[in-house]
């Protein structure tokens, strides 16, 4: 998991996600032990949290996640029987917003 603590490289990372805006179909209904790497000082949340606010999408079953203590994850599940999650990278959501700001995104 990359941690990204400079808005420049975010923006980069943002062109080659992809993100989308979350849809109807957007669903975190996994299993309790589907967790995630986050970058906060929890440094592991459930996806299926209710406390996670999904802020974005990307193909194939990407999130952009916030947790509780102000961290933006961008992750992937894997797998139909038995679900694994890579964390792809990590940032605060201070930082995330100020760089949809500079890219005229929010």
């Amino acid at each position: 998991m990359k941690i990204i603590k400079k808005k420049e490289e975010l923006i980069q990372e943002l062109a080659v996600a992809k993100l989308q805006r979350p849809n109807s179909l957007t669903s975190t209904k996994y299993g309790d032990k589907v967790v995630y790497d986050c970058g906060c000082k929890s440094k592991q949340h459930r996806i299926n949290d209710p406390s996670n606010r999904v802020f974005a999408i990307a193909m194939p079953v990407k999130f952009a996640i916030e947790c509780e203590n102000g961290f933006l994850s961008f992750i992937q599940v894997k797998g139909f029987f038995k679900q694994t999650v890579n964390t792809f990278w990590t940032c605060k959501s201070k930082l995330f917003m100020d760089a949809l700001k500079q890219l005229g995104l929010a």
